[in-house]
């Protein structure tokens, strides 16, 4: 099988889609990267209008990057009824994000998973960005926000990991920055987690080296827990690995658009996966050792 690419006339020609031939089952994942767009209603609807040109396409999933939508979905059924009725039109699970004021007042980063009768379940971020999400010791430094633009208000954080079931697929969602930690997607694993994927919103480093080097430590986890991993990021990169870390698809920073890549399902139990941060600390003492005796 192979990966079908979708690109808009306008698109830069720096696309990067890798055709591997795949046994057993996989699964066909939509990357939605509208862009760097600051208006929440613009954004949201660059997200759907990428979206609604994958009818007749038939993927399976759809994900867009971190605070895709800027409304508390509990507080709008009507906007959680506007993305059914876009997955029903694009025969697939939608997998957004939230970012938004809930009636509690209380903010949250969420990934949830929209199907045609509504959601079906949502992750709420469990590591938050020091200053850029919450202000530590905020009686103390809340001055900072002042001169700054660090959060006006701290998010909530999330209490545990979470698994999504689209159709019969499990998905370990992880946000932003949680993709510079490896428990957590081992974590996932343990749930049951067939698919890591991550969101991101990386426009404050538009353009920069950090936006492809988030993308990239996706593959490293894909290799660490022997599970495929996809990278939503808003404005870039979005990219998609298999589970031994071979790149399947990587859309750059400049690129504006959708693309639909067909990601094996194969795993593997890898010795991470057996034994966790053991195994880093091995490693390192290792390295000491060798260090210490070359020395001598």
């Amino acid at each position: 099988m192979q990966q079908t690419l979708r690109v808009p006339p306008s698109a830069p020609a720096r696309l990067v889609v890798l055709a591997r031939p795949t046994t057993g089952p996989t699964i066909r994942v939509a990357l939605v990267q509208p862009g760097d767009i600051t208006d929440a209603a613009a954004r949201q609807a660059a997200g759907e209008a990428l979206t609604a040109s994958l009818a007749g396409q038939r993927p399976d999933l759809v994900a867009w990057g971190e605070s895709s939508i800027g409304v508390d979905l509990t507080s709008h059924p009507e906007v959680t009824a506007a993305l059914a009725d876009l997955s029903r039109r694009v025969g697939a699970d939608l997998l957004v994000n939230v970012d938004a004021p809930a009636a509690s007042g209380d903010i949250y980063k969420s990934s949830v998973l929209i199907g045609p009768g509504g959601s079906l379940g949502a992750y709420r971020k469990v590591r938050l960005v020091p200053f850029g999400e919450y202000v530590p010791l905020r009686p103390l430094l809340g001055w900072i926000t002042r001169h700054t633009k660090a959060a006006a208000q701290d998010r909530g954080r999330g209490s545990e990991s979470v698994v999504l079931h689209a159709g019969a697929v499990v998905i370990g969602p992880l946000i932003s920055v949680e993709a510079t930690f490896s428990d957590l997607p081992r974590r996932d694993v343990q749930l049951g987690a067939q698919l890591l994927a991550y969101q991101s919103s990386t426009s404050t480093f538009q353009g920069s080296w950090a936006q492809p080097q988030l993308a990239g430590q996706v593959a490293v986890h894909a290799v660490e827990v022997g599970r495929p991993a996809v990278h939503a990021g808003l404005s870039g990169d979005s990219a998609a690995f298999d589970a031994r870390g071979r790149e399947l698809a990587w859309c750059p920073s400049t690129y504006r658009g959708v693309v639909v890549v067909s990601v094996p399902l194969g795993s593997q139990t890898t010795m991470y996966q057996r034994v966790g941060d053991w195994v880093l600390a091995v490693a390192v003492a290792i390295v000491v050792l060798a260090a210490v005796r070359s020395r001598r």
